[in-house]
């Protein structure tokens, strides 16, 4: 049997049996990590840089005695018994809707019971409305308007 041969096989170079170059994969892969070391080194660096600086831009912390010690904050003011204290601001306010007295005695300003002081209110809108009713007839009349009584204030209870 012949033995038959390929022309460029009977120059045979050695480097071409390696098809991959190992040496310049390592290099690339050290300067990587080299690289990458450097990059953290530097980050690391400004870090430490930029806290240097906002310690600097931060007020100084207070220097008192009393920042240092607890602060005791009371309790809230709870009623010992809330339907009783609601039971007498009720009856205080029912007497001051049911009974007379004075809101500024110097002023002449009093104060009437509510019930009263409705009946007042419808009387003198029922006046007016038979003023109104005998002027509407009779236009020769002249009815006198009276002036609106302003309704009471109260002075913070001062009687």
């Amino acid at each position: 049997m012949t033995d038959i041969r390929h022309p460029a096989s009977s120059s045979h170079d050695p480097s071409l049996d390696r098809d991959i170059a190992y040496r310049f994969l390592l290099k690339v892969w050290v300067g990587s990590v080299v690289a990458m070391v450097l990059v953290c080194a530097f980050i690391y660096w400004l870090y430490f840089v930029f806290l240097a600086q906002a310690v600097r831009a931060d007020p100084p912390a207070p220097i008192l005695n009393e920042a240092s010690e607890r602060i005791m904050v009371p309790g809230p003011n709870l009623l010992a018994n809330p339907e009783f204290e609601l039971q007498r601001l009720n009856k205080k306010d029912q007497a001051r809707l049911d009974e007379y007295g004075w809101v500024d005695e110097g002023a002449g300003v009093a104060r009437v019971p509510i019930d009263r002081a409705l009946d007042m209110v419808v009387e003198q809108e029922a006046r007016r409305a038979q003023q109104a009713s005998e002027a509407s007839a009779d236009p020769s009349i002249e009815v006198p308007i009276e002036p609106d009584v302003p309704a009471p204030t109260d002075n913070g209870g001062s009687e």
